[in-house]
């Protein structure tokens, strides 16, 4: 299994946000999307975590470096308690933090 997020910008009424999607590639074939939502939203209300501290355990905020993107993926499907069989059943709104 490979994951990575992907990063979609958005600057709607003056305010300027990131939302987050992760992908997740299985040995067989299957891809799955997960929308997680508004970057710093996801953080606090699903990882509970400051989101200073998820880029100090990355190492880096540079979402533009695939490299960081798959850290991302990395730390949020292990803080989550997520395995490959896990993810194969969830909705691809399951994660999110709306």
């Amino acid at each position: 299994m490979k994951a990575t997020i992907n990063v979609s910008h958005n600057n709607e009424g003056g305010f300027e946000w990131y939302s987050w999607t992760l992908v997740v590639d299985f040995k067989d074939g299957l891809v799955k999307h997960f929308y997680l939502g508004q970057d710093s939203k996801f953080c606090y209300r699903v990882l509970c975590l400051q989101p200073s501290h998820v880029i100090q355990e990355i190492g880096s905020s540079d979402l533009y470096d695939e490299a960081v993107r798959k850290k991302l993926a990395k730390f949020i499907i292990k803080e989550l308690g997520l395995n490959a069989k896990h993810l194969r059943t969830l909705e691809r709104w399951s994660l999110a933090c709306q």
